[in-house]
């Protein structure tokens, strides 16, 4: 057996097969012409692959379109509940003051209660007082 043929009948079991001696190297020198059957079924299978890459590619883009859509009305949908909120919180407050407005009105209006109530104390005194001091 040819050094040539001892070489190329090598087979590679492992990656560490794949280092190549420097008597290897000098032995292969033999040029390779690719088969013209090989490169026609080489460059269909490109091609096809091509074209499944590219409806890969274009369902991909779909999916992300409907995804960023999808995205775009829940933002929407935050944004309007948020808006709502703040003006529902708006109103609360404006409502809070008044109340409060309201009621310090009120209370003002009561004073006059209050001096009322306090005569109506002295009053009673007074009466039982004098009931008391009556035979």
């Amino acid at each position: 057996m040819s050094e040539n043929e001892s070489v190329t009948e090598k087979v590679i079991h492992n990656v560490d097969d794949l280092t190549i001696s420097e008597e290897d190297s000098k032995a292969v020198d033999i040029p390779v012409t690719p088969d013209s059957k090989f490169l026609k079924e080489l460059n269909s299978t490109c091609v096809n692959l091509t074209s499944d890459l590219e409806e890969v590619i274009e369902k991909v883009a779909k999916t992300l379109h409907g995804i960023s859509a999808l995205t775009v009305g829940n933002v929407q949908t935050c944004t309007s509940g948020v808006q709502d909120v703040g003006q529902a919180i708006d109103k609360s407050v404006h409502s809070m003051y008044s109340l409060i407005a309201s009621s310090e009105e009120l209370d003002k209006e009561m004073m006059s209660v209050l001096e009322i109530a306090e005569k109506v104390k002295r009053v009673k005194t007074v009466l039982t007082a004098l009931e008391e001091n009556l035979p």
